[in-house]
């Protein structure tokens, strides 16, 4: 039950990124050459290793800042 509700919880994030690197896409802001699926794993790989870093540090910087810092540097190193 416990797994499900992880499993259930992961795919709607996972939908959530998918439609906006599909938006992203149609703007010409993400390269066709692009893999979505390997994106999405580079993504989620990259947050959960700074949520792990800002819970180690004792919560001691902004973790929206970081995570949008974040998500531009993978946008900006595909390009």
């Amino acid at each position: 039950q416990l797994s499900d509700r992880i499993n259930e919880i992961q795919k709607l994030n996972e939908t959530l990124v998918v439609s906006i690197l599909t938006e992203l896409r149609q703007t010409t802001r993400l390269p066709q050459h692009i893999n979505i699926d390997a994106f999405i794993l580079m993504f989620f790989g990259s947050i959960r290793l700074l949520a792990k870093k800002w819970k180690i540090s004792g919560y001691s910087f902004n973790l929206k800042e970081k995570g949008d810092e974040l998500f531009s540097s993978l946008l900006s190193s595909i390009k």
